[in-house]
């Protein structure tokens, strides 16, 4: 038949190094034409790293072009207000690419050659045009004492010396000897000028209206490895005394000043709830004041949180102003998407800007807001720049995957609701082999980390492959995730292994009963708070045959002393201090009952994981080879938490070919290559 199709093929772990991520939108001053940066996997296999370089596409459509190109990479693309230039971050010396540092670059908006302007020793991140484009503010690492500014593989002694409780965070460098702070530079170059100076961080900021002021937020007063406290302050853009303007016990950050210059929105909450507090949307005058919370009548919480494994780094993204100063768009995600919203500050009423089953990855406006730019995904389809404005539907300007997923037979997720056992709706989707439904299947249950995340309508490439492989894939949102509403949320908090556990079981029961899965042929797995939750349900339950834990917490007790959240995050979650509440630490941790483990279990585990040390997994794996029973380590070194997200190509790859090896060797008796 000549008009038949082309018959479409599984997808493989090879097509992840297929995959074009795009990311970050920014939409050019008048309107006409998108930014946006276009990550790939090395071409050359061996470097075992990704690429990202600069494109450009009209906001009409059109044939994309490539803006950068260097043998590095570039991002963070920022037009000059008045579109004439553009500026970058890239490595691209190759002393600083080797040590990871972006400087600024600029290039005009025509194209041509690209010129640096920045020479930071410590490298520059967040870059910020001033409103009249004349000026660049950015952060940088600056030294607490002058002399103590070397990492250690830079000093003759490759001893580390920490006096600091927080001297390290996951997928970075040690920090205890750095503080961040504002620098401001001339857009034609030059010298850059410290503006704030101290033993304390800035962590995110912005310019005031007319650019003689900007607000910052951190706390310069108390020491933030102690206390959860932030505020909002305001500086002269010549630098000088730092003045607070309000301050929240909570997080706060993302400040935005009005068009007008009389208010400053930012994000943040009051940690009334402890961390599953929601984060809302909040207005101060530029002068201080007490805050007003603009969002607290949706319980929606500000920001993204909805997984998915196949999406490039990408700057965050605060509240955007209308040109009118009247309302103010954020990001939030409800019920597993990631939606765009514009809020009215005179009525409280909202107004949502793309579609419900997807997953909103980044936005920018023109100046006049009669445009927007943004990045969506599915669960079948990457991210793609998408273009919209008043009274027209959302369309997509760019298609660099469509022709490789058009090939792929892959699943639509069906989406599912079940009342738990205390009459509670609890969400969750189901995906099933392509052109298989009629049998029964052998299933995979995933289970979410966080656990203030998501899963929903992000592209899941280890389900898909997963599902190619022959294997129903399933997962839910139990008590405890995002993007359900506060309560949901706090719902797990001095409550692990409880609701949320129950959650995770009834969603097991509700499959068996309403979808054609074999009983007999269950698998489970999860990283992070998912991977506790299969620790947790493999020494509850022998319901499941085969199971695969990765970048776990395994105990409590230790995970206080060891994690780079430690300290915190577990006074939180599990309550008080373990030497005073030893007994309930032990009792949330699956350690306590390895005894009761029998399902095959695979532990997978990233060497520089500082989030969920390795230590976690190396007490469990110790443990249950002690006792005899059926267990494998798998130490991926260089890596860390992120590595089924952003870790290096060939172990991502290695990875993925493990777990499915794992239950297919389990759950189907095939042989593990």
């Amino acid at each position: 038949m000549e008009n038949a199709m082309p018959r479409k093929r599984k997808l493989t772990t090879e097509d992840l190094y297929k995959f074009q991520l795009i990311a970050d939108a920014q939409i050019s001053p008048d309107g006409q034409s998108v930014l946006f940066t276009n990550t790939k996997f090395h071409p050359d296999r061996k470097k075992n790293t990704y690429i990202s370089h600069i494109w450009r596409v009209f906001s009409s459509g059109g044939t994309p072009t490539q803006f950068t190109g260097s043998s590095e990479s570039e991002s963070n693309p920022r037009w000059c207000p008045d579109g004439s230039e553009i500026l970058f971050l890239s490595a691209r010396d190759a002393e600083e690419e080797r040590k990871g540092k972006t400087q600024l670059w600029l290039i005009p908006s025509t194209g041509g050659e690209a010129r640096k302007i920045s020479n930071e020793k410590h490298g520059v991140s967040s870059p910020r045009w001033s409103p009249d484009g004349r000026s660049i503010l950015f952060l940088t690492r600056v030294p607490v004492e002058p002399g103590r500014d070397k990492l250690p593989r830079e000093k003759e002694t490759d001893v580390v010396h920490i006096r600091r409780i927080s001297y390290r965070m996951n997928g970075g460098d040690y920090h205890h000897e750095f503080r961040t702070h504002l620098h401001i530079i001339p857009a034609k170059g030059g010298k850059s000028r410290q503006i704030t100076k101290g033993d304390w961080s800035v962590e995110s900021f912005t310019w005031s209206a007319d650019g003689t002021r900007i607000y910052f937020t951190g706390n310069i007063t108390e020491d933030t490895d102690y206390t959860y406290r932030r505020n909002l302050y305001s500086i002269p853009t010549s630098g000088g005394r730092a003045r607070t303007l309000c301050g929240l016990p909570g997080h706060l950050s993302s400040p935005e000043s009005s068009p007008d210059g009389k208010k400053v929105a930012f994000v943040g909450n009051d940690r009334k709830r402890g961390n599953g507090t929601s984060n809302y949307l909040y207005t101060v005058s530029s002068g201080g004041g007490k805050p007003r919370c603009v969002t607290n009548h949706l319980d929606v919480s500000v920001g993204q949180s909805v997984g998915s494994d196949s999406r490039a780094a990408s700057p965050s993204f605060g509240p955007v102003w209308s040109p009118d100063g009247k309302s103010i768009s954020f990001l939030t995600s409800i019920e597993g998407s990631d939606r765009l919203l514009s809020l009215s500050l005179d009525t409280g009423e909202t107004t949502k800007f793309a579609s419900e089953n997807t997953t909103i990855e980044s936005y920018s406006c023109d100046a006049r807001q009669t445009s927007a730019a943004f990045t969506r995904m599915s669960p079948t389809e990457l991210a793609e720049v998408w273009v919209t404005g008043p009274g027209k539907p959302p369309r997509p300007i760019t298609a660099f995957n469509r022709s490789l997923l058009g090939r792929l037979d892959l699943a639509t997720p069906e989406r599912f609701i079940f009342k738990a056992s205390d009459r509670t709706e609890v969400e969750g989707w189901i995906m099933f082999p392509p052109g298989s439904r009629r049998k029964t299947h052998p299933s995979i249950l995933q289970i979410h980390g966080g656990p203030r995340t998501a899963y929903g309508y992000g592209f899941m490439h280890e389900f898909h492959l997963l599902n190619a492989a022959g294997f129903a894939v399933y997962y839910t949102n139990p008590r405890g995730s995002s993007s359900y509403g506060e309560d949901w949320s706090c719902a797990v908090e001095l409550h692990y292994g409880e609701r949320d556990y129950k959650d995770i079981m009834e969603t097991v029961k509700h499959v068996l009963k309403s979808y054609p899965i074999d009983p007999g042929k269950m698998g489970v797995t999860g990283g992070s708070y998912g991977g506790f939750m299969t620790n947790w349900i493999v020494g509850h339950t022998k319901r499941f045959k085969a199971a695969c834990t990765q970048r776990s917490i395994s105990n409590w007790v230790s995970f206080f002393g060891t994690s780079d959240i430690g300290w915190g995050f577990s006074q939180a979650e599990i309550g008080d201090l373990p030497w005073k509440n030893l007994e309930e630490y032990w009792k949330r941790s699956p350690l306590a009952y390895v005894d009761k483990i029998e399902t095959p279990l695979l532990i997978i585990h990233s060497e520089e994981d500082w989030r969920c040390p390795i230590e976690q997994a190396q007490q469990l794996f110790t443990a249950l080879k002690w006792r005899g029973k059926e267990t494998e380590l798998m130490r991926f070194p260089g890596e860390s938490h992120e590595l089924s997200r952003s870790g290096k190509p060939g172990h991502r790859v290695e990875r993925l070919e493990a777990i499915s090896g794992w239950f297919g060797e389990k759950l189907l008796g095939r042989k593990r290559r």
